[in-house]
């Protein structure tokens, strides 16, 4: 597992527990058993990711909540499908499908064309800028790996440093290491 899926994962197991916490808060709006018994449909919409997609048009204030289902895609197997997904949300500014999306192109996965490691450092840097702490990470990373992007130690340090200053873990744990490049090479720094 790449570094990019691992720190996904942490995203993504948040994303499932807000939506818990959405689904919670809106039970009300559930069919009730009686409702499904007695003649009513348990599933009356297309649930397909294409669903989906027309949902991010309609409520675009749920993006995160709906960009969840292209890391499902992806981990069901349907990666052509995920990536598709994944590219839609990215366009439309979800930082967390930037991050997943870099990873699938890092990979290959859901591509003809094989892997994609510098489309994969733009998807990093775009999700970097807008602040979000997992992509400034795994930008600093590929910046000190050269991953992607042409290696430059002085900006992987600074993104690093950025990271770090807003508790990224794994960033404190590469500072302290004085930047050391085999443990940025591995998935999760902090546990080594």
């Amino acid at each position: 597992m790449n570094s990019y899926s691992s720190v996904f994962a942490r995203v993504a197991a948040h994303l499932v527990l807000a939506s818990g916490l959405l689904f919670a808060s809106a039970s009300q709006a559930q069919l009730s058993v009686e409702e499904v018994i007695s003649g009513g449909v348990l599933n009356p919409t297309d649930t397909s990711w294409h669903y989906y997609l027309d949902q991010m048009k309609r409520f675009p204030d749920r993006l995160g909540f709906i960009c969840v289902n292209g890391y499902e895609l992806d981990k069901t197997g349907d990666h052509v499908g995920g990536l598709a997904f994944l590219s839609e949300c990215s366009q439309r500014g979800n930082a967390p499908s930037m991050v997943y999306l870099a990873d699938m192109l890092e990979a290959g996965r859901g591509s003809d064309r094989g892997a994609d490691p510098m489309a994969a450092a733009r998807w990093l840097r775009r999700a970097a800028e807008s602040g979000y702490t997992v992509a400034q990470f795994h930008l600093g990373v590929a910046l000190l790996l050269g991953r992607g992007v042409e290696a430059d130690i002085p900006e992987a340090r600074r993104w690093l440093r950025r990271a770090a200053a807003q508790g990224d873990a794994d960033a404190l744990a590469l500072i302290r290491a004085d930047f050391d490049r085999r443990l940025a090479a591995n998935a999760r720094p902090v546990y080594d």
